[in-house]
Protein backbone atom coordinates (compact mmCIF):
# COMPACT_ATOMS: atom_id res chain seq x y z
CA UNK A 1 0.00 0.00 0.00
CA UNK A 2 2.86 2.79 0.62
CA UNK A 3 4.33 1.58 -2.47
CA UNK A 4 1.27 2.79 -4.11
CA UNK A 5 1.60 5.85 -2.67
CA UNK A 6 4.66 7.35 -3.38
CA UNK A 7 4.14 6.18 -6.88
CA UNK A 8 1.51 8.18 -7.22
CA UNK A 9 3.66 11.01 -5.60
CA UNK A 10 6.19 10.31 -7.95
CA UNK A 11 4.08 10.36 -10.90
CA UNK A 12 2.70 13.41 -9.51
CA UNK A 13 5.84 15.29 -8.76
CA UNK A 14 6.90 13.96 -12.29
CA UNK A 15 3.47 15.50 -14.11
CA UNK A 16 4.62 18.84 -12.49
CA UNK A 17 7.72 18.65 -13.31
CA UNK A 18 6.72 18.63 -17.16
CA UNK A 19 4.31 21.07 -17.07
CA UNK A 20 6.75 23.48 -15.43
CA UNK A 21 9.19 23.17 -18.03
CA UNK A 22 6.43 22.99 -20.66
CA UNK A 23 5.50 26.24 -19.61
CA UNK A 24 8.78 27.64 -18.25
CA UNK A 25 8.05 31.31 -20.12
CA UNK A 26 4.66 31.60 -18.95
CA UNK A 27 5.61 30.78 -15.44
CA UNK A 28 9.00 33.86 -15.77
CA UNK A 29 6.17 36.04 -17.10
CA UNK A 30 4.05 35.59 -14.03
CA UNK A 31 6.96 36.10 -11.89
CA UNK A 32 8.16 39.44 -13.72
CA UNK A 33 6.03 42.09 -12.05
CA UNK A 34 7.66 44.93 -13.70
CA UNK A 35 9.05 44.36 -17.21
CA UNK A 36 11.95 47.41 -17.69
CA UNK A 37 12.60 48.91 -20.95
CA UNK A 38 15.86 47.27 -22.45
CA UNK A 39 18.03 47.55 -25.30
CA UNK A 40 18.37 43.84 -26.63
CA UNK A 41 21.73 42.74 -28.30
CA UNK A 42 21.09 39.56 -30.02
CA UNK A 43 23.38 37.56 -31.90
CA UNK A 44 23.25 35.33 -34.89
CA UNK A 45 23.62 31.43 -34.94
CA UNK A 46 23.14 31.62 -38.80
CA UNK A 47 23.15 27.49 -39.46
CA UNK A 48 20.80 27.83 -42.58
CA UNK A 49 22.89 28.86 -46.45
CA UNK A 50 21.01 32.54 -45.92
CA UNK A 51 23.17 35.40 -45.64
CA UNK A 52 22.29 37.32 -42.35
CA UNK A 53 21.00 40.40 -44.11
CA UNK A 54 18.08 38.21 -45.14
CA UNK A 55 17.09 37.35 -41.23
CA UNK A 56 15.69 40.36 -38.72
CA UNK A 57 14.92 39.78 -35.36
CA UNK A 58 10.90 41.21 -34.22
CA UNK A 59 9.47 41.99 -31.20
CA UNK A 60 5.86 40.22 -31.28
CA UNK A 61 4.24 42.34 -29.17
CA UNK A 62 5.05 45.76 -30.75
CA UNK A 63 5.47 44.65 -34.22
CA UNK A 64 8.88 46.20 -34.32
CA UNK A 65 12.36 44.79 -36.03
CA UNK A 66 15.58 45.35 -36.52
CA UNK A 67 18.01 43.44 -39.13
CA UNK A 68 21.07 41.48 -38.60
CA UNK A 69 24.98 43.22 -39.51
CA UNK A 70 27.87 41.62 -38.31
CA UNK A 71 25.76 38.96 -37.06
CA UNK A 72 23.73 40.87 -34.23
CA UNK A 73 21.10 43.43 -33.88
CA UNK A 74 20.07 45.72 -31.39
CA UNK A 75 16.29 46.66 -30.09
CA UNK A 76 14.52 48.65 -28.30
CA UNK A 77 12.19 46.11 -26.02
CA UNK A 78 11.15 45.28 -22.75
CA UNK A 79 12.17 42.40 -20.63
CA UNK A 80 10.82 39.21 -21.39
CA UNK A 81 8.40 40.11 -24.18
CA UNK A 82 8.72 37.74 -27.32
CA UNK A 83 11.65 37.70 -29.95
CA UNK A 84 11.38 35.61 -32.90
CA UNK A 85 13.86 35.28 -36.10
CA UNK A 86 11.99 36.00 -39.60
CA UNK A 87 13.07 36.45 -43.10
CA UNK A 88 13.01 40.09 -43.97
CA UNK A 89 9.66 41.97 -44.56
CA UNK A 90 11.03 42.07 -48.64
CA UNK A 91 10.89 38.40 -48.95
CA UNK A 92 6.93 38.13 -48.47
CA UNK A 93 6.69 34.84 -51.04
CA UNK A 94 8.69 32.76 -48.52
CA UNK A 95 8.53 31.36 -45.12
CA UNK A 96 10.42 30.78 -42.04
CA UNK A 97 9.21 29.54 -38.87
CA UNK A 98 11.15 29.81 -35.35
CA UNK A 99 10.34 29.91 -31.98
CA UNK A 100 9.87 33.00 -30.05
CA UNK A 101 11.75 33.88 -26.77
CA UNK A 102 11.78 35.98 -23.99
CA UNK A 103 13.84 39.25 -24.70
CA UNK A 104 17.34 39.50 -22.46
CA UNK A 105 19.88 42.49 -22.71
CA UNK A 106 22.12 40.06 -24.43
CA UNK A 107 20.86 36.78 -26.12
CA UNK A 108 21.98 34.37 -29.14
CA UNK A 109 18.74 33.34 -31.38
CA UNK A 110 19.40 29.92 -34.02
CA UNK A 111 18.41 29.94 -37.27
CA UNK A 112 18.57 26.30 -38.43
CA UNK A 113 17.27 25.47 -41.74
CA UNK A 114 17.96 21.56 -41.48
CA UNK A 115 15.15 19.29 -42.12
CA UNK A 116 13.55 17.70 -39.31
CA UNK A 117 12.48 14.29 -40.00
CA UNK A 118 8.69 14.77 -37.66
CA UNK A 119 7.46 17.51 -40.08
CA UNK A 120 8.27 14.83 -43.28
CA UNK A 121 5.48 12.49 -41.82
CA UNK A 122 2.71 15.26 -41.88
Amino acid sequence: MAVGRYLGFAVLVGLLALTLYVYRFEVGDLLAFHRQEITATVYLDNRCELRDSTLIVRDTATGAYAGFSRGFATLDTKERNRLRLELAPRYKDIEFLSVAYPARRSMTLIADCSPHPLIDLF
